[in-house]
């Protein structure tokens, strides 16, 4: 048994963290004060059974190494030094990392592929095709393409030219597997990218720990990234930071969406800017960028993804104290690299004159309606009254009012009616769509996310009675696998819910981590000690996810009614208000 592993299993997390803090029990699961920030109530939660710890106020999270890593601020190592002597476990310096050797294959086969990819896409005739893409489409230099060591994986009929030439080079198949540059085929290994130029993806210390591939044909999909691997980890990797992180220091960080946006920044002098690979950005991006600055200026494509992307990030980046801007990409752009490419000068003004975020909604809206027509104001009111109603501080509430107000040519007093209106139905939205845990008594939840959490740590007879009331339908689109294979689950589990048992049953890493920190969920209190209350508790969870269900089918009700009256179509509006009234009365039945 390796170090790490012979550690895991003689200390007990709930021992570790009591060292440093005062936890209670609190169900099946351990609360206390978190001692990564201040608080007055309790929303640091522990498991013994998973071994995991997480703070529900700042998100610091993990296991018993996470914690001291954080708590002492060391390094693994370190780290697992301290707590081996804790356990009275002696052990070797090799030992720290049990994947240390393998690791450093790794490295060197990253190293070797981005080498092999660049040397073919810069030398060899197979390269030309991805040449003439990132030259004349893309207009790369040659100098951009070295610094950041772009290549190309040309296709083959054995599509294993990479793999070979690795292979003679002395790795071995599972290897080259476990670095994620190699995949199985029917016939054996392959490579991972084919016909596709590839960006090698570096970490701050110019570490290459994977590979993003970008199609130059029609192939599907456009994009393919390194899967996660011993040294790569895309939560919590930010592209182009290796070149970036000195003039993030001094200027703030840009983050855009794809490598190509980063090229072609800092080909034309934009230094300091970054972007995620292969997905969203993260709460993991966000400290990370963090160690750097406190300015952060979101540059996404200006579609409706990237809006929708822009205003997601905005509210993550809130939460960390970030200064926020954003930059406008002029709508007849795809994106920040095709602008750069068309106009440099234009590019300069959109990163130079980035906008506080409530100047970016008001643009968005009103670039996606008539300002001057009276449907086209209604519209524009409708989607910001809500995002007004939200800022906290009065002074900034009464500057946007007046800016709306004056840009649409409405009185203040009808838009200052709309933004409070707002404010009543955002807290008669949060009236019926969460709940109060228990954990302070400001902490909310989703109803969902609270039922989950409740049929995992009720006796499974009670769970079991409450599954067979539910069918998936009432769940809203993004939880209705999580119920679905709670449910399986539940209904053969025999004694009690093991949440080690049910987290081995499900594929995804990111819905695994989430199923996790449900069960972290703490509640009010005795609440799983009397069957009674938490039976009446259930029932109630079960009667208002109808009602949410019903809700979400009366609000497409509502809107189809909207359209057909926009489209005089008074049949169908006569068809649909008579659908509304008898759902509407079906929901103040229940």
């Amino acid at each position: 048994m390796d170090s790490v592993s012979q550690v895991k299993q003689a200390l007990n997390i709930v021992d570790v963290i009591g060292k440093y803090v005062d936890l209670k029990k609190s169900g099946r699961n351990y609360k206390g004060n978190c001692p990564f920030h201040s608080e007055n109530t309790p929303s640091l939660m522990v498991s013994s059974e998973l071994q995991i710890f997480k703070c529900f106020g700042c998100g610091e999270a993990g296991d018993i190494f996470s914690f001291i890593q954080a708590i002492e601020g060391v390094e693994f190592p370190q780290a697992l030094e301290r707590l081996a002597d804790l356990a009275g476990i002696v052990i070797e310096k090799k030992n720290f990392d049990p994947d240390h050797e393998l690791r450093k294959v790794i490295y060197k086969i990253n190293a070797d592929t981005a080498s092999f990819y660049n040397h073919l896409l810069v030398t060899h005739a197979v390269g030309k095709p991805g040449l003439v893409y990132l030259k004349e489409k893309r207009k790369l230099t040659g100098t951009t393409i070295s610094d950041f060591k772009v290549g190309f994986a040309p296709k083959t009929k054995s599509w294993d030219l990479l793999t070979s030439y690795l292979l003679k080079k002395g790795y071995t198949k599972e290897q080259l597997l476990r670095s994620g540059v190699s995949v199985e085929g029917k016939k054996g290994l392959i490579d991972k990218f084919v016909g596709r130029v590839v960006f090698p993806l570096r970490d701050v210390s110019e570490k290459t720990v994977g590979f993003t591939g970008r199609t130059i044909y029609d192939s599907q999909p456009k994009y393919l990234n390194t899967s996660e691997t011993l040294v790569f980890h895309k939560s919590s990797f930010i592209y182009g930071l290796d070149r970036a992180k000195l003039a993030i220091r001094k200027e703030g960080a840009v983050f855009v969406e794809g490598q190509l946006d980063v090229l072609t920044s800092h080909q034309s002098g934009f230094l300091n800017v970054v972007a995620s690979s292969g997905t969203a950005l993260t709460t993991e991006h966000l400290k990370i960028l963090g160690n750097y600055t406190n300015q952060i200026t979101f540059c996404f494509d200006p579609d409706k993804a990237g809006r929708s992307a822009t205003d997601r990030a905005v509210l993550l980046a809130d939460k960390f104290g970030f200064d926020i801007k954003v930059a406008l990409i002029p709508s007849k752009y795809a994106d920040l690299d095709e602008l750069l490419r068309a106009d440099p000068l234009e590019a300069e003004r959109v990163l130079r004159d980035a906008v506080n975020i409530y100047d970016f909604y008001i643009s968005y809206a009103m670039s996606d309606n008539d300002a001057t027509s009276s449907e086209g104001k209604k519209k524009i009111l409708a989607y910001l009254a809500p995002k007004v109603s939200l800022i906290s501080n009065g002074v900034t509430k009464d500057h946007y009012i007046k800016k709306i107000s004056a840009q649409l040519d409405v009185s203040e007093d009808v838009i200052r009616d709309l933004v409070a209106e707002s404010s009543v139905d955002i807290d008669e939205k949060l009236k019926s769509a969460v709940v109060s845990t228990g954990l302070d008594s400001g902490t909310k939840v989703l109803i969902e996310d609270y039922l989950f959490s409740l049929l995992m740590k009720a006796p499974i007879d009670l769970a079991n009675d409450t599954v067979y009331k539910l069918d998936a339908s009432v769940f809203t689109l993004e939880n209705r696998d999580l119920f679905s294979s709670l449910k399986d689950y539940l209904l053969s589990a025999k004694d009690i819910f093991s949440i080690k048992q049910f987290t081995e049953t499900i594929q995804d890493e990111i819905l695994r981590k989430r199923v996790m920190d449900l069960f972290l969920f703490d509640y009010k209190a005795d609440l799983l000690d009397n069957d009674k209350v938490l039976k009446n508790e259930l029932a109630d969870l079960v009667s208002r996810l109808r009602k949410e269900a019903l809700r979400r089918e009366l609000k497409t009700l509502s809107d189809q009614i909207k359209v057909a009256e926009l489209g005089n179509d008074s049949q169908k509006v006569k068809s649909l208000s008579q659908e509304f009234t008898k759902l509407s009365k079906k929901i103040k039945e229940l």
